[in-house]
């Protein structure tokens, strides 16, 4: 694992505790009157939560971490959970919390054989799924290099793609893509799976380290291509207004 560290983005919308815009949120009525009235903690009903069924250590930053935060991710099917964070991958028997796999992003994705930066330079963001519909599993990171000042530099920022070829991750075999993000630096990418695709939505911002959010951008790809190992897979996306 290369450490580094990377800072963090400022998405839209965000409000850093102990500002003006935070306070609004927790109390409109005093800061903006204009904003929705909102629950009180005080309001909702308490209850319990449910006793874990059980408990496990996950990777841990001197063998699998990069930089701070983790951007901790996971997903659980009928016999693995598979967690993931910046920039490993680990798979655990769900009865016993046992560890049966473990690796690089740079190691797993470098088997798709890209022929670019998903090779060699994952870089964290990590979202592991589990599609219930098909019984498959989706990884993916993006991949880029920053420069001595923080720039992305060159400036290509690719999103690296995983699917599994069956139900078992550890065994069953992966199918690899990679979609290139023209533009920008596609940051924070989130996904979902739905029985017609995959998701994504992703904030945006400009290539250089102090750069801006430009927008929101949305794709949707072509879930049963991806599971079928095709060589090229349907991929639709338009951008949000900035």
């Amino acid at each position: 694992v290369v450490k580094q560290e990377r800072p963090e983005r400022t998405a839209p919308g965000y409000a850093p505790e102990g500002t003006r815009a935070a306070e609004a949120l927790e109390n409109p009525a005093r800061v903006a009157p204009q904003l929705p009235k909102v629950i009180k903690q005080s309001q909702m009903i308490a209850a319990a939560a449910p006793v874990p069924d059980s408990s496990f250590d996950g990777l841990d930053f001197a063998n699998w971490g990069q930089g701070h935060p983790p951007d901790t991710n996971g997903d659980v099917g009928p016999n693995y959970y598979i967690e993931t964070i910046n920039v490993s991958i680990g798979i655990y028997n769900k009865s016993t919390g046992s560890r049966v796999a473990a690796f690089t992003f740079n190691s797993f994705m470098s088997q798709g054989h890209f022929g670019n930066l998903c090779d060699t330079d994952n870089f964290g963001d990590p979202v592991v799924l589990y599609d219930s519909y098909e019984d498959r599993w989706f990884i993916t990171d993006f991949a880029f290099k920053l420069d001595a000042s923080g720039n992305v530099n060159p400036q290509t920022v690719f999103q690296c793609i995983a699917v599994s070829k069956t139900g078992d991750p550890v065994n069953g075999g992966w199918n690899y893509y990679s979609i290139l993000a023209p533009g920008g630096l596609a940051d924070y990418p989130k996904f979902g799976v739905w029985p017609d695709g995959i998701y994504m939505s992703v904030n945006m911002f400009d290539y250089a380290a102090s750069g801006s959010f430009q927008k929101v951008r949305l794709y949707a790809f072509n879930k049963a291509q991806m599971y079928a190992g095709a060589a090229g897979v349907q991929v639709v996306s338009f951008d949000a207004p900035a």
